[in-house]
């Protein structure tokens, strides 16, 4: 016999006696040397997992497409790593684009439409945005960063 949910009690060799006397037959004696935590450990289980799934693989999902993206424009562009993460995190809140305004910033104001499209086209292609030929509105959120 196992331990399972409802305790180690199932491990005892009980016996009622004509006297109506419960008797154990085995030695349970190192069985109650601990707690029972199956439950506790279960449930500990199902949280773990449930963090591991919702959590961290789509956190894991999110930096794997990040630098997906980040060695796609390297090798358009040679930028420091801040203004890469920075184009990035742009594009990624925009659907995939850097909008008219944020094309302004000194960082990114020299672009031209084709080279711009190019680094554009890698952050879809890393995160699966479909491209438009419309511009989404500005600070349109699609996930988090």
């Amino acid at each position: 016999m196992s331990p399972t949910c409802d305790g180690i009690i199932r491990l005892a060799d009980l016996h009622w006696d004509e006297s109506r006397r419960l008797t154990v037959r085995n030695n349970v004696v190192p069985l109650y040397r601990h707690m029972d935590l199956t439950r506790e450990a279960i449930s500990l289980h199902r949280f773990l997992e449930a963090t591991l799934r919702e959590e961290l693989e789509p956190n894991i999902d999110f930096m794997v497409r990040f630098e997906e993206a980040r060695a796609g424009i390297e090798e358009w562009v040679e930028w420091p790593s801040s203004q890469i993460t920075l184009f990035i995190q742009l594009c990624h809140q925009n659907g995939g684009i850097l909008s008219r305004r944020r094309r302004n910033r000194p960082e990114f104001q020299d672009l031209s439409p084709e080279l711009l499209s190019e680094l554009e086209a890698c952050v879809c292609q890393a995160f699966g945005f479909v491209r438009t030929t419309a511009e989404p509105e500005e600070g349109r959120s699609t996930g988090s960063y």
